[in-house]
């Protein structure tokens, strides 16, 4: 899995161009309306920022500026966001099938332990 830290895949990068078709999408699942503008956010697990695919278009109320009730934001907090809004990989899969794109999450990092054979 690539973090986010190195420049952008060709398959990343035509994903995020895919973005404004759906706009912020706390906003399109929050309110049900489109919000045009947004920043992209990328998921952290494990206090590591994913790779650039796992990301969602987020406005900047919703990304960067502090708020409360529907416009509790990333900015508030990873366990405060989700419980305004739900957990970002279940937006990410909901955005992925909006996209028409590959739901597929992250594999883990962890490796099986060898079996005495």
């Amino acid at each position: 899995m690539r973090t986010s830290t190195g420049s952008p895949t060709k398959a990343e990068r035509e994903r995020w161009a895919l973005f404004p078709r759906v706009g912020c999408i706390t906003c399109l699942l929050r309110f049900g309306e489109k919000n045009p503008q947004y920043e992209i956010h990328h998921i952290i697990q494990g206090n590591r920022r994913l790779g650039h695919w796992w990301s969602l278009p987020l406005c900047p109320s919703h990304h960067r500026i502090p708020g409360e009730g529907p416009w509790t934001s990333i900015a508030n907090g990873t366990k405060a966001y989700q419980k305004a809004h739900g957990t970002e990989l279940d937006q990410w899969l909901k955005l992925q099938h909006m996209l028409n794109l590959s739901d597929e999450l992250p594999s883990s990092k962890l490796v099986p332990r060898r079996v005495p054979g």
